[in-house]
């Protein structure tokens, strides 16, 4: 399975990742306008890929939909089953070195910075 938040040409690279059966969320565009996001249709035929885009802004305007999410989210960090992975923590003052952690590309996880 791909979640792919970035589109463009880099899909058919990660088309070829997948197995059989693969399934390919694109859920955001941060690859920027004028970038076409082309379509594997030879590697979706051959494996039987599924490709779906997702855009979460239909969900949020449904209230009882967000409130689901919101207690979904929530109750998963309580008990604990949703646990994100976090790189690496900062305080406000190392805001720039926070910056320079992340275009470094070497995080594995979330980048936090603490605000007092």
């Amino acid at each position: 399975m791909v979640f792919d938040p970035i589109a463009g040409p880099g899909v058919n690279d990660l088309a070829a990742a997948l197995g059989p059966r693969g399934v390919f969320v694109i859920y955001g565009n941060l690859s920027g306008r004028g970038h076409e996001t082309p379509f594997p249709y030879m590697q979706a035929m051959r494996k039987s890929l599924t490709m779906r885009p997702y855009l979460i802004f239909p969900d949020m305007a449904n209230k009882a939909r967000h409130a689901a999410a919101c207690e979904f989210i929530l109750s998963g960090l309580k008990d604990k089953s949703l646990k994100p992975i976090i790189a690496k923590t900062f305080t406000l003052d190392q805001i720039v070195y926070a910056y320079q952690y992340l275009e470094s590309n070497q995080q594995i996880g979330k980048v936090v910075v603490t605000v007092p």
